[in-house]
């Protein structure tokens, strides 16, 4: 879409400039061809935001505690369901956040690992700091009503996992 935007302003630009020699009535077409391509950008880009670019959004519940976790972003694309959030530490103890132990937790009791691939280097967050935390999950996301992310055996306090409130996902309806 950039690449078609600068190719449209670089032919508008160049016919604005040559016709800018030839009178008012020349002025007036290019003035409208550029509103033209003004509004032809504007509609695809409405198209492609309201297509999510191929992307089903899931929507996810803020959670609050000694552990709170705030969702950037989730959604599902390629197979995987793709969940962004933002990791505070208010418990007062440094904490380990090792992203191959948090699991997603399925209605139906089933229990997701997290995908392969990615980083799997743990994070270390400071009392009162905050990290980004991303983790994603393979599986067949259409059928899916919700889940609950559980960071609980992600997020260690001396080695020991911590009890962390679930994070409520669900696709966006």
């Amino acid at each position: 879409m950039v690449q078609l935007h600068k190719q449209l302003t670089r032919v508008f630009t160049n016919v604005y400039i040559a016709s800018f020699r030839h009178g008012k009535r020349e002025l007036r077409v290019i003035k409208g061809l550029l509103m033209l391509k003004r509004t032809l950008a504007v509609l695809l880009l409405v198209f492609v935001v309201a297509c999510g670019g191929g992307k089903i959004i899931w929507v996810a519940q803020p959670v609050s505690g000694p552990i709170a976790i705030t969702p950037e972003r989730a959604w599902v694309h390629g197979g995987k369901l793709w969940i962004r959030t933002i990791v505070a530490n208010n418990s007062g103890q440094p904490i380990t956040i090792v992203r191959d132990n948090i699991v997603l937790r399925l209605p139906t009791n089933q229990v997701v690992q997290r995908a392969p691939g990615g980083t799997h280097e743990p994070y270390f967050i400071a009392p009162g700091a905050a990290h980004q935390v991303y983790v994603e999950f393979a599986g067949d996301w259409e059928t899916v009503p919700n889940a609950m992310v559980d960071y609980s055996p992600g997020v260690l306090v001396n080695g020991q996992p911590m009890q962390v409130s679930p994070l409520p996902v669900a696709p966006a309806r």
